[in-house]
């Protein structure tokens, strides 16, 4: 009888156990849901406003109603990444992207929300190692 109990005790300590670590999963996996959801209505808004010279960090946080401090918090706990280079850097793909069209340099520093031309190569070429005339002229023929 004594062991009989002591076995049930055992089987119900593994429910118990798995249920506890189904539970564990499920909670990680709604998390990485909601911080991949974030990051994605994080990007979705900033590629919405690239050609606004005035869209910062501020403007962000107020799309995404939250302060400044609370972006700046989950971007960091998320991807190690400033909201202000996160925007730079997205502004800058979008630059990638529009070197393989026709338009000119000044059109394509515009279409991503920055007025200076110079401004742009000094971005694009620390961004990625090379100005946006050279990679024009090697990469997009």
């Amino acid at each position: 009888m004594i062991s009989a109990i002591q076995s049930n005790n055992k089987k119900q300590q593994a429910v118990k156990l798995k249920i506890a670590a189904k539970t564990e999963l499920l909670a990680v996996d709604k998390s990485t849901t909601s911080d991949s959801l974030f990051q994605i209505q994080v990007e979705r808004i900033i590629c919405n406003n690239l050609s606004d010279p005035t869209f910062g960090v501020e403007e962000l946080a107020g799309k995404l109603f939250m302060s400044r401090s609370t972006l700046h918090r989950k971007l960091r706990h998320q991807s190690d990444i400033t909201a202000s280079d996160l925007i730079t850097v997205l502004r800058l793909k979008r630059a990638k992207e529009l070197l393989k069209t026709n338009l000119s340099l000044l059109d394509i520093a515009y279409e991503i929300g920055l007025s200076s031309h110079s401004y742009f190569n000094k971005k694009f070429a620390r961004q990625f190692d090379q100005k946006p005339r050279d990679y024009r002229n090697r990469d997009c023929k």
